[in-house]
């Protein structure tokens, strides 16, 4: 069986060639960073490319089954791979048992977040060290990735940048640091969030992965081509019949949007867009990031749709 999991960001995979089972990988971010909506795209694509089951252990009210709903272009086999429990009320001991159960089902398990697993009578350096080295074991001994997502210190607000750096871990006091427990480390950045400039077409700009460690690659950003409203689908579009080119197109009208300005938005000629929307051509791949963000979609909106 193949141990290695493409998680669906491309830049990402082409750097690390994917994921691999028996990992821990912490994804750290300040609050409205993107955690949990990376995590459900994700999971989202892996069900719908790779028919890989996933769990999210979470407490957050947005992850009732119910939005699995409103994801476009997902069928019924690809939402059964998908599963939510409460992370709450289950614990670290818990989500192993519970893993266990599953038999295998599970090969990407998601801890939505690090700090809700403190227990009582641990101090927070003990109970943190305990419960990533319980999910670490449970990695390796399942054989499956493990993705805990956690907040980051304050200390990220208190300085000039606000770019996350491994200082801003949790610490683990006398337990070393969060990243020796770890294969991998990433964190989110949204320089709107922080600096509230409205990009160009609207939308909530840009998201940055910080990949801070994982084996022995540099450090680096990565790009991360979707929003925070990923699950957001316009209400009047019919996905069952809507191509690509009608889509492109609706969009543009729905933004108020002439054909020039949407190719000047893109670097592209108002030739190319009218082609587009007359059937005549797709956009080129090394389009489709800027063409989401004119859009204000994903690029999986663009691409899945019943051609």
């Amino acid at each position: 069986m193949d141990t290695m999991i493409k998680v669906g960001i491309e830049a990402l995979d082409v750097v690390t060639g994917g994921f691999k089972k028996g990992q821990l990988i912490i994804i750290g971010g300040r609050p409205a960073m993107g955690k949990s909506v990376l995590s459900l795209h994700m999971m989202h694509v892996m069900a719908k490319r790779q028919s890989l089951g996933s769990i999210m252990f979470t407490c957050e009210y947005i992850h009732h089954p119910k939005v699995l709903n409103s994801l476009y272009c997902i069928n019924q086999k690809e939402k059964e791979l998908i599963k939510f429990a409460d992370l709450m009320e289950l614990g670290t001991d818990g989500i192993i048992k519970e893993c266990k159960k599953a038999k295998g089902t599970y090969e990407v398990v998601i801890i939505d977040y690090l700090q809700l697993l403190q227990e009582k009578n641990m101090s927070g350096a003990e109970w943190m060290y305990n419960a990533l080295k319980k999910l670490k074991n449970m990695a390796t001994e399942l054989n499956c990735i493990v993705i805990v997502l956690s907040e980051l210190m304050r200390t990220v607000e208190n300085r000039e940048d606000h770019h996350p750096v491994m200082s801003d871990m949790p610490s683990l006091g006398p337990f070393g640091k969060i990243e020796d427990y770890s294969d991998g480390v990433f964190f989110l950045y949204r320089d709107n969030y922080y600096n509230k400039v409205k990009q160009q077409g609207g939308g909530l700009g840009k998201t940055d992965l910080i990949m801070a460690k994982y084996e022995n690659l540099e450090p680096r950003n990565i790009e991360l081509p979707f929003f925070m409203d990923f699950f957001k689908t316009p209400p009047d579009v019919n996905i069952e019949a809507e191509s690509v080119y009608l889509r492109i197109k609706h969009l543009r009208t729905d933004k108020r949007m002439t054909q020039q300005e949407l190719a000047d938005r893109i670097n592209v000629s108002s030739k190319t867009i009218s082609k587009w929307e007359s059937g005549r051509g797709l956009p080129e791949v090394s389009i489709l990031i800027p063409l989401s963000r004119a859009l204000d979609v994903t690029v999986d909106y663009i691409l899945d749709c019943k051609l």
